[in-house]
């Protein structure tokens, strides 16, 4: 004979299943419903595929997208955060059904640039906080103090976009090189995921912050080029030069590709460091390295 527990937890087992086929009727779900009340106290095995049918449809852990972490440093590619290679890897995060949480540190970041219909001009414009900056470029997004992130463990994996923010804002090395230090949060955020073998994501520049923080991490920050594709003053091989000096290996690859460390789990790409690429191409290499971060994580 069963108690009255037992019967209405097979009750509740066989309406979830019910509900399960696309067979189910509003009845049974009304059923399921009026159960549910009496099923709250029942304790549940946790090994139990009843338990888990049951939770399912009555919402008790209603199910959440795996949450990456993405550190931003501001606006623009010439103080903060690539704005290509921020807004390919949101998209693709939101393609491969990862949650972005967005958070940037509070620096004060002076800007110099401005647009209008017709030019480039550089002029001095009033400082803002790098995470208020950070806000622009992703719409849709709250972007969050750096500082008020105490607890990592609900993130399963980390991406941090280039820019010259990655050496000015994240960290200080376009002013001291090799001596440079990596901002503190940033550095104990990638000590935390590196040592809980969570995947970490680099794109361009931003794989000198794991290069300091991970000794003889393996990155890819540029493709093979030739001397006259690059920009800035030889930006790009100045930074595998300040890589190499971190103790770092780097690898070329072309820019729809990524790269993986063979030890740690660390995945790069080359992103928009060589001018001339295809943004298209940009944007299909973050889209590899969303998607293994995303085979990773499952």
């Amino acid at each position: 004979m069963l108690s009255r527990c037992e019967s209405l937890r097979c009750l509740a087992a066989n309406v979830c299943k019910l509900a399960a086929t696309r067979n189910a009727t509003a009845p049974a779900f009304n059923l399921l419903l009026h159960t549910s009340a009496a099923c709250q106290d029942i304790p549940f095995r946790e090994d139990s595929e009843i338990e888990r049918d049951v939770r399912r449809f009555l919402g008790k852990r209603p199910h959440e997208p795996p949450s990456v972490l993405v550190i931003l440093s501001g606006c623009g590619d010439a103080k903060g955060s690539s704005t290509l290679e921020t807004e390919s890897l949101i998209v693709n995060l939101h393609r491969y059904g990862l949650y972005a949480a967005v958070f940037a540190p509070s620096h004060l970041v002076r800007r110099e640039w401005d647009f209008d219909a017709d030019s480039f001009k550089r002029h001095q414009l009033q400082a803002r906080r790098a995470y208020v900056e950070s806000a622009r470029i992703v719409l849709g997004h709250s972007v969050k103090e750096l500082r008020n992130l105490k607890d990592l463990r609900p993130y399963d994996a980390l991406v941090i976009p280039g820019g010259a923010g990655v050496g000015f804002v994240l960290s200080d090395f376009l002013v001291r090189g090799d001596e440079g230090h990596v901002d503190s949060y940033v550095r104990s955020i990638i000590q935390d995921f590196h040592s809980n073998k969570k995947p970490i994501g680099t794109i361009s520049y931003a794989g000198l912050l794991v290069a300091k923080v991970i000794p003889g991490v393996q990155i890819t920050m540029r493709r093979p080029a030739d001397i006259d594709e690059v920009w800035s003053h030889n930006l790009p091989q100045r930074a595998i030069d300040l890589a190499h000096a971190l103790h770092a290996e780097h690898v070329e690859v072309p820019t729809t590709e990524i790269w993986k460390d063979k030890l740690a789990t660390v995945y790069s790409t080359p992103g928009f460091t060589i001018r001339t690429d295809p943004r298209s191409a940009v944007f299909d290499g973050i889209g590899k390295l969303v998607e293994a971060i995303k085979r990773k994580i499952d």
